[in-house]
């Protein structure tokens, strides 16, 4: 993945960046802002701050952004001193098809021959840059942690160890794991078992960590990923061969230096377990020629193409495409209930939805943006883990009537999600003149209270 970094000054006005990403992509922007600026409204994207110097009129803010999925997003970073604003939007596309499964961010930490994350001796990891120290992937397997994800520069090794605290950790989970935009395929690392720990080991890689302090972002994937190839089979060698493992629905580029008008299937080599097809520019003695393969399912596949004898042969092994994270343990124990048919009417190992009420009578008061505090992290809406499970499985029933305020025209606080189980509040008012009904600028008479009761629906136990 990549990090841009950009820049801005908020202390005398506001000011705006647009910036397009890959999903999964980091945006860095330092901010020159007056006193502590805050988070405010997150549109498909997660974010964070560190400010510097929080106690002036001069303060420095560094504001990361990192968009969740495909789509438009946009992340707002307010300066109540002066009332300014600095506006991140841009659209963000998928990386070839991938889901993000669980984000951390890892304080690289030196011990001995080991670089990056080992408990207890060196490293840290947070769920957000400026957090605490959190090492649970609570998105990827439930109940699961770090316990060591480091680099040996002794033997070129890279280890990443879970604790597997529900029996849960199985190897099908996630395809990719990228450690600052390096990426690592689970099936090229080996996996081991031993005890309540779960171990992938790939060998013979290179370092991805930076210099010791640094932090960076560690991310998981399920999905498919492009992968590119050039060959000469214009001159040289007469048949040319590659290999390449890769997960089911990865897509294969060649990009080939070819003679005439090759084609695909040369010398009765049909693909195998794939899709494959040719285009070809300028179709004669000196012609190009992009061969794209696409293994179609688990196991081995192959293509060929070429003309005049002269040929290119891909082939390696497609393996299954990742299941995505789970939230429970295995299901090795239980029992089931049929009817005369036979049919299972009873599976005690199937997931059991709840209608479960997760606060009552939450108070929540929120003032304008220009005036003081406009919003307010709730880390108590258990089990929520986007804005779409926020929004499809959760009801906020507003319980105190609303009220009638002369100052405001009075709308519920707008909920946003923030990280899993944070949801943050935000003021959502409209200022107006008691007498007029006109706009006027926002004061402290025009907090607004509202108090709510909290219903999480369908979720599963």
């Amino acid at each position: 993945m990549t990090t841009y970094t950009l820049n801005s000054n908020i202390r005398s006005g506001d000011d705006s960046d647009v910036q397009h990403v890959t999903v999964g992509d980091t945006v860095e922007v330092t901010v020159l802002s007056g006193y502590t600026p805050t988070v405010s409204t997150l549109v498909n994207c997660s974010a964070s701050r560190v400010v510097t110097n929080g106690s002036s009129s001069y303060s420095s803010t560094l504001f990361t952004v990192t968009p969740t999925s495909g789509g438009a997003y946009s992340a707002l970073l307010y300066q109540p001193y002066q009332a300014n604003t600095y506006t991140l939007t841009g659209s963000a596309t998928g990386s070839a098809g991938t889901t993000i499964q669980d984000t951390k961010f890892l304080t690289v930490g030196t011990y001995f021959s080991a670089t990056g994350y080992g408990n207890p001796y060196h490293g840290n990891i947070y769920e957000t840059i400026g957090g605490g120290a959190d090492t649970t992937l609570t998105d990827l397997y439930a109940g699961s942690s770090v316990r060591n994800l480091y680099y040996n520069t002794s033997s070129n090794t890279l280890t990443l160890q879970i604790n597997d605290a529900q029996s849960n950790v199985v190897n099908n989970v996630w395809d990719y794991l990228t450690i600052d935009g390096n990426t690592f395929t689970r099936f090229e690392a080996t996996f081991t078992q031993v005890s309540a720990y779960k171990t992938w080991t790939w060998t013979s890689v290179s370092n991805p960590f930076p210099s010791n302090g640094n932090t960076i972002p560690f991310t998981f994937y399920t999905g498919s990923l492009t992968y590119q190839f050039a060959v000469n089979i214009r001159t040289g060698t007469t048949h040319q061969t590659a290999t390449k493992n890769v997960v089911a629905g990865d897509t294969i580029i060649t990009d080939a230096l070819t003679s005439w008008a090759p084609a695909v299937a040369v010398n009765s080599l049909a693909p195998v377990n794939c899709t494959a097809s040719v285009t070809v520019t300028n179709p004669g003695v000196a012609s190009n020629t992009v061969f794209t393969v696409v293994p179609t399912g688990p196991g081995a596949y192959s293509a060929r193409f070429g003309s005049a004898g002269r040929s290119f042969t891909l082939s390696g092994t497609s393996n299954a495409q990742a299941v995505g994270g789970i939230t429970s343990g295995t299901v090795d124990f239980g029992f089931e209930q049929y009817d005369v048919s036979g049919n299972v009417v009873v599976d005690s190992r199937e997931a059991t939805e709840t209608f479960l009420e997760i606060a009552t009578g939450l108070s929540i008061y929120l003032l304008p943006p220009n005036v003081g505090t406009s919003t307010y992290d709730w880390t108590g809406c258990t089990g929520v883990t986007s804005q779409a499970d926020l929004d499809d499985n959760y009801v906020f029933e507003r319980t105190d009537g609303g009220g009638w305020n002369l100052f405001v025209t009075e709308f519920n606080h707008t909920r946003t999600y923030i990280s899993p189980g944070t949801v943050r509040f935000t003021w959502n008012g409209a200022c107006r003149n008691a007498w007029t009904g006109y706009p006027i600028t926002c004061t402290a008479f025009h907090g607004v209270t509202n108090v709510f009761n909290v219903l999480a629906i369908g979720k599963t136990l």
